[in-house]
């Protein structure tokens, strides 16, 4: 019984007005923060790349090709290789 009033207890709790601002200087740090986008074909290469940047404080998003690149970029419409090959012979 004891340990459930405990967690009722815990449960209940507000956070404090330090508590809030500590959480929004944490949130503000996180948008400040620059994000790199890491292309290496190598697996190794990329978490070492990913691990020295984060070290940094950078935001790290690791891919394998410039294709690949691209499509997080929102830049190249995914589509089958087979697909855009033939749009080439046929121009």
């Amino acid at each position: 019984m004891e340990l459930m009033k405990s967690e009722n207890i815990v449960q209940d709790r507000q956070p404090q007005p330090q508590e809030e601002e500590e959480i929004m200087q944490q949130e503000e740090e996180e948008e400040q923060r620059f994000h790199v986008l890491a292309v290496d074909d190598s697996v190794i290469d990329r978490k070492l790349l990913e691990k020295l940047l984060k070290a940094s404080s950078y935001q790290v998003t690791c891919v394998e090709s410039g294709e690949k690149a691209l499509e997080y970029l929102g830049l190249l419409h995914h589509s089958s290789p087979a697909a855009s090959s033939s749009q080439h012979h046929h121009q």
